[in-house]
C-alpha cells in the first residue's frame, strides 16, 4: 500500500485509484456485520463526507491538495486493511456471493464499455466526460483546485460538494497553468468520479432490490439474484444514466446512488442503530449539498430509524454513557454546518427574490427536458404503495415507503412553485421527475419480484403482474425528445461514439485547442454537431479562470447547435483576445467579413483545415 500511495505521489497515477481501493476494502471490512450492500453505502457516505471536509481544510494548509488526498485515502485503505474483522458464516457468504455477483452486472458493464472504447476507434472513450454542464463541473475544478481545494467564499455555484470531489481525484503534480495537460487531468478525475459513482449506483440498486425481493418473497434464492441483476443494469439505460451523460449531469448519478445508500443503510439499521442514524445524517447532509430536496429520502429514513431504536439505544446510553453517541454527533455537526456556511445562503437568495424569485428558480426553462412520464411514474410509485400495504408482516415494508414518500415530499415544493403539473416540464421539475423515477425503480423490481415469487396466483401477485406490464408498456410508448436514446445503454452510447461524439473530434481536440496561447481557438463548420462540444469545453479556458461562469466571452461560446455567421460576430464583439476560428468552411470568412462590423473581426482570425471525419 505504501508503494502504492508513493507512486500515486510521484509517478502521477490516478487518486481514484486509492479512493476506489479504500472503498472496496471498507466494503469487503464491513460487510460480515452489515451486509454487502449496506457495508458499501456506508462506506460511500462516509468516503463522501469526508473527502469534501478535507478539501475545505486544505485551502488553509501549504500542502497541496493532491498529497493530503492521497495520504487520507491511503491510511483508510491500511485501516481497512488491517483492523479486526468477523469472518462471515458459510451460508451466509453463499448468499451474499450470488446477489453480489449479479449486483455487479451493471458496474461490469460499465467498465467493460469503458475499456472496449479504449480499444476501438471513433469511439467515445473520454468524450462521454465533458458534455454540457460537464463543462460548469471542470470549470469549477479548475477553480478549486487554484484555491488548494474547496474556497468557502465560492458562491458560484450552490452546489460544491460534487466539484469537490473530482478535485481531490486530480493527479500529484499536474500544471495550473491553463494548458492542454491541466485539462486532460482535470478530465480524467471528473470521468473517473463519475466512474466511481455509476458502478456504485449500479450495484446498491442490485444488493437493494435483492434485499427488498428477499423481504417480500422469503428465502428462495432466484428472486433475490433476478432483482439484482435487473436493477443494476437497469441504472444503465439511455434515459438514465445516458441522459445524465449527454446533459453533463454528474449530480443525478450521486443523487440516485446516495439515495439508493439510504434505503440500504436503513434496511440494516437494526445492526448498529447509532451508525446507521449517523450513515443517514451523512447522507441527508449530501444530499443537501447536491440537490436539497432529495435530501427528503434519508431524512424521513432517519426519522424511521430513531422511532424505531430509540428505546434500546437509550439503554446503551445507560449502560454506556454518553460516548457511544459518539458518532451520530459527528455527523450532526457536518449537517448544522453545511446548513447554515453552504446551503443557507442560497435559501437567504431565494427569500430575497420572493415568491416570485422562487416560482423563477423552479421554472428555468431548458431547450432539452429531462425524460418523463407522469404515467410512468405514477405506476411506478403506486405499486410501491400498494405492494407495501399488502406485503407480509415480517416484509421490510416501511423502508420502501418512506424513500416513496420522501421522493413525493422533495418534489412536492418544485411542482407547487410552477403552479402544478400542467404543460410541458421546465428544467429542475423535469430533472427531479426523473431521477424520482430512476430512484425508485430498484425498490419496486424488489418488490415485484419477491412478491410474485412468495404466493404466485395470489391477489398481491396479480396486481405486481400487471403493475409490471403497465410500467412496461409505459415505459416503451413514453414520448422521448429525438436527442435522448431509449434502447441504448450507455456502455453501447461509449463505444459506439456516435452519441456523445468521437474522441479525436471532442476530447482531442478541445486538449489541443487548449494549449493555444494567443487567444482562443474555436471550431466553426468543421466536426459538426461536435464543434458545440468543443466549444464548450473550452469556455473553461478563459483569460478571466476566477470570474463568474457566464461573462460575456463565455456566454457567446456557449451556443447550442448554433454555426450561424451571426454567432461567429457575437463571438468577436465579445472577446478582447483574439479569436482563431478553424473551419471547414471556405466561404466563412468572406461570409463573416460580410456581415460582420470591422470591430467585431478586428481580433479574429480565419484557418482552413480538413474535418476527422
Amino acid at each position: 500500500m505504501t508503494i502504492f500511495v508513493v507512486a500515486t505521489l510521484w509517478w502521477g497515477l490516478s487518486p481514484a485509484c486509492l479512493a476506489a481501493l479504500s472503498l472496496a476494502t471498507w466494503t469487503w471490512r464491513l460487510a460480515p456485520r452489515w451486509g454487502t450492500g449496506a457495508a458499501l453505502a456506508l462506506s460511500a457516505v462516509i468516503g463522501v463526507s469526508g473527502t469534501f471536509i478535507l478539501m475545505t481544510l486544505t485551502p488553509a494548509t501549504p500542502v497541496p491538495f493532491p498529497m493530503v488526498v492521497a495520504v487520507a485515502y491511503g491510511a483508510a485503505l491500511l485501516v481497512g486493511l488491517l483492523g479486526p474483522r468477523r469472518e462471515p458464516q458459510v451460508s451466509q457468504l453463499r448468499a451474499e456471493t450470488s446477489v453480489a455477483v449479479a449486483a455487479s452486472l451493471g458496474a461490469v458493464a460499465w467498465a467493460t464499455g469503458l475499456v472496449i472504447a479504449r480499444l476501438k476507434g471513433g469511439s467515445s472513450a473520454r468524450s462521454w466526460g465533458v458534455l454540457d454542464d460537464s463543462t460548469v463541473d471542470l470549470w469549477a475544478v479548475r477553480h478549486f483546485a487554484d484555491y488548494n481545494g474547496f474556497p468557502l467564499l465560492y458562491n458560484s455555484n450552490p452546489r460544491p460538494l460534487e466539484h469537490a470531489l473530482s478535485t481531490s481525484l486530480i493527479s500529484f503534480g499536474t500544471p495550473l497553468d491553463g494548458s492542454g495537460g491541466e485539462l486532460a487531468a482535470e478530465i480524467a478525475a471528473h470521468s473517473a468520479h463519475w466512474t466511481i459513482m455509476i458502478m456504485v449506483g449500479c450495484f446498491l440498486a442490485g444488493t437493494f432490490a435483492a434485499e427488498i425481493a428477499r423481504s417480500f418473497g422469503g428465502t428462495r434464492a432466484w428472486p433475490a439474484v433476478t432483482a439484482a441483476a435487473l436493477a443494476s443494469g437497469a441504472l444503465l439505460a439511455g434515459p438514465a444514466t445516458g441522459f445524465f451523460l449527454f446533459r453533463g449531469q454528474i449530480n443525478g448519478s450521486i443523487v440516485v446512488a446516495v439515495v439508493l445508500a439510504s434505503a440500504a443503510i436503513a434496511l440494516r439499521s437494526r445492526v448498529s442503530p447509532r451508525q446507521a442514524f449517523a450513515g443517514l445524517v451523512l447522507a441527508t447532509t449530501v444530499l443537501m449539498l447536491v440537490w436539497t430536496p432529495f435530501a427528503a429520502v434519508p431524512g424521513l429514513l432517519a426519522l424511521l430509524v430513531t422511532v424505531r431504536h430509540w428505546r434500546e439505544v437509550r439503554v446503551d446510553v445507560a449502560e454506556n454513557g454518553r460516548r457511544v453517541l459518539a458518532w451520530p454527533a459527528a455527523a450532526s455537526v457536518f449537517f448544522v454546518w453545511s446548513a447554515m456556511v453552504i446551503v443557507g445562503q442560497q435559501f437567504l437568495q431565494l427569500a430575497d427574490g420572493g415568491s416570485a424569485g422562487r416560482a423563477h428558480a423552479a421554472t428555468v426553462p431548458t431547450y432539452l427536458p429531462a425524460p418523463y412520464s407522469y404515467g410512468l411514474t405514477a405506476t411506478l410509485f403506486g405499486m410501491v404503495f400498494i405492494l407495501a400495504a399488502l406485503g407480509p408482516r415480517k416484509a421490510q415494508r416501511g423502508v420502501p415507503t418512506l424513500v416513496a414518500m420522501g421522493l413525493l415530499v422533495g418534489g412536492a415544493p418544485l411542482f407547487l412553485a410552477r403552479g402544478g403539473f400542467g404543460g410541458e416540464l421546465e428544467y429542475y421539475p423535469s430533472r427531479y421527475l426523473q431521477m424520482a423515477t430512476v430512484a425508485i425503480l430498484p425498490v419496486v423490481i424488489g418488490m415485484v419480484l419477491g412478491t410474485i415469487s412468495r404466493r404466485p396466483g395470489s391477489l398481491p401477485s396479480g396486481l405486481a403482474f400487471v403493475g409490471s406490464l403497465t410500467a412496461a408498456v409505459l415505459a416503451v410508448i413514453a414520448p422521448l425528445n429525438p436527442l435522448i436514446e431509449r434502447w441504448r445503454p450507455a456502455p453501447m452510447l461509449v463505444v459506439a461514439g456516435d452519441y456523445f461524439g468521437p474522441d479525436a473530434a471532442v476530447y482531442d481536440r478541445g486538449v489541443t485547442y487548449a494549449d493555444e496561447t494567443n487567444g482562443v481557438r474555436i471550431p466553426w463548420n468543421l466536426d459538426i454537431p461536435w464543434d458545440t462540444h468543443v466549444r464548450y469545453l473550452l469556455t473553461i479556458d478563459e483569460e478571466d479562470r476566477h470570474l463568474a461562469f457566464n461573462t460575456a466571452e463565455r456566454a457567446s461560446l456557449r451556443n447550442r447547435q448554433d454555426d450561424g455567421v451571426d454567432r461567429l460576430c457575437q463571438i468577436g464583439a465579445a472577446h478582447r483576445e483574439t479569436v482563431t476560428v478553424v473551419t471547414a468552411d471556405p466561404d466563412l470568412e468572406a461570409a463573416a467579413r460580410a456581415l460582420c462590423t470591422p470591430a467585431d473581426l478586428t481580433e479574429m482570425r480565419f484557418e482552413l483545415a480538413a474535418p476527422t471525419s
